[in-house]
C-alpha cells in the first residue's frame, strides 16, 4: 500500500525487492537470501470508521494537517472528496481515511490514535440534506 512506509518500518518494501529479484537476481540473493527483515519501529495502518451519512461538501484541510502533524503519523490518505457520498462504516471499503502510523513505542501511537479519534469526524464537511438510508 505504501512502499515508503514499509521502508521506514522494515527497511524494505515488496515492490522494490520484487523488482530487484527480477532485474538483478544475483544482487538480490547476495543481499537478502536467508535473511529476515529487521523491525525498525512499531507501526500500524489505521482505517477510520464513521457513523455519519451525507454528501461531502468539503474537506477541512486544517484538520487533515493537524492529524498529519501528529508525531507518529507517517501519512494520511483521504478516501472521499467533495461530491462523494459518505455512509456509516460497515467494512474496510467504507472507511473514511487510511492513516499510516509509526513510532518508537506503541504508547506514542496509542496517544496519537486517541487524538485522531477526536478529530476524524471534522475532516469531512457534509451537506445538511444528507439523510440515512
Amino acid at each position: 500500500m505504501h512502499p515508503g512506509f514499509h521502508d521506514r518500518c522494515a527497511g524494505g518494501n515488496q515492490a522494490a525487492l520484487t523488482a530487484l529479484a527480477y532485474l538483478r537476481p544475483k544482487r538480490f540473493l547476495d543481499a537478502y537470501a536467508g535473511r529476515r527483515y529487521a523491525k525498525r519501529c512499531e507501526a500500524i495502518c489505521y482505517t477510520t470508521a464513521t457513523t455519519r451519512y451525507g454528501r461531502v461538501e468539503a474537506v477541512d484541510e486544517a484538520t487533515v494537517a493537524e492529524i498529519a502533524d501528529l508525531p507518529t503519523v507517517y501519512g494520511v490518505n483521504l478516501k472521499l472528496g467533495p461530491g462523494e457520498q459518505m455512509q456509516p462504516t460497515v467494512d474496510l471499503y467504507s472507511s473514511t481515511m487510511r492513516i499510516f502510523m509509526c513510532g518508537a513505542d506503541m504508547a506514542a501511537i496509542d496517544r496519537d490514535h486517541r487524538r485522531i479519534e477526536e478529530l476524524k469526524d471534522r475532516v469531512y464537511q457534509l451537506d445538511r440534506k444528507g439523510k440515512g438510508p
